[in-house]
């Protein structure tokens, strides 16, 4: 009367070492590798390592600024550091009188 829900399909036909030395196989060839990314979703994958040395070439265009923010706040250190002894010297007369 009422049909079966399971979904049945057919065995597959590897064993699971198989599938592993297949994946080994595939993963050590650039071009076998890139084939199987193709078929699977029609785009190679990117390689990550182009990305990283934008990462890292950006990171030194921060370090080109770093100098300059650093001379900045050392001038502001000396300025600070003038107006501390200025204002130690003030005490220091005021407790000598």
């Amino acid at each position: 009367m009422f049909k079966s829900q399971k979904v049945r399909g057919k065995p597959f036909p590897l064993t699971v070492d198989q599938m592993k030395e297949d994946i080994a196989i595939i993963s050590n060839n650039i071009e076998q590798r890139n084939k199987l990314f193709i078929c699977i979703d029609d785009k190679i994958p990117v390689d990550n390592k182009y990305g990283k040395m934008d990462a890292f070439f950006k990171g030194t265009e921060s370090l080109h600024e770093i100098p300059i923010s650093l001379t900045r706040e050392i001038k502001k250190l000396e300025e600070q550091s003038e107006v501390i002894k200025v204002n130690t010297d003030i005490i220091k007369r005021k407790i000598q009188k």
